[in-house]
């Protein structure tokens, strides 16, 4: 019996018109309560894409031995068997997964500012992701989901990148930002010619 996402779909209506409603009455503003719309969503796509559609009452059979614990061995091994727009797609989808919970997080949530909780979501939550994915796998007896250690390093390394974009982007805000009060000093008390006295 296949199991699709759609379940996932219609859990996220409420949890997003929840968190919709605890923004607003925090009144944490517009696009706090976007972006925060936004992960939800983006955390909901996560579980459908990456336990769905569900297999049960496959005729193979679970085994732990399948579990790749070896770094970068499926990743330099997929390159012999797998088309260029797979490798996009399987490694590229890795990388960027948790992207957004250190690059739009850190935003919403200054406590999250700090590198070590880049590091935390990265790496705590695609082991998370994996033995998730490991226990579905023993639950319905069969490895319809893989599980590689791969996967943790490229969601780790993802999760860095997007950290390092958030603090990218603050800095060219912030220095856009000194730029115009710079600008609106130096015309204050300037002459009619435009020169300051």
């Amino acid at each position: 019996m296949l199991i699709s996402g759609t379940a996932m779909w219609v859990a996220w209506a409420p949890v997003a018109v929840a968190v919709a409603v605890f923004q607003v009455r925090a009144r944490t503003g517009f696009w706090h309560t976007l972006g925060a719309l936004a992960l939800t969503t983006h955390l909901f796509w996560m579980a459908s894409a990456g336990f769905f559609p569900m297999l049960i009452g496959d005729s193979s059979e679970f085994s732990i031995g399948r579990v790749n614990l070896v770094p970068l061995r499926h990743f330099v091994e997929s390159f012999e068997y797998l088309g260029s727009r797979q490798i996009v797609r399987q490694h590229g989808g890795n990388f960027l997964l948790l992207v957004p919970f250190t690059l739009v997080g850190p935003a919403l949530w200054p406590r999250l500012r700090a590198w070590k909780w880049a590091l935390a979501i990265g790496l705590g939550g695609s082991v998370v992701i994996e033995l998730l994915q490991l226990v579905a796998n023993a639950a319905v007896g069969a490895n319809y989901r893989s599980v590689d250690i791969d996967d943790v390093i490229l969601n780790t390394i993802g999760a860095l990148v997007g950290y390092a974009l958030f603090l990218g982007v603050r800095a060219a805000v912030r220095a856009r930002r000194r730029r115009r009060t710079a600008g609106g000093s130096s015309g204050v008390g300037a002459g009619p010619g435009g020169a300051a006295d």
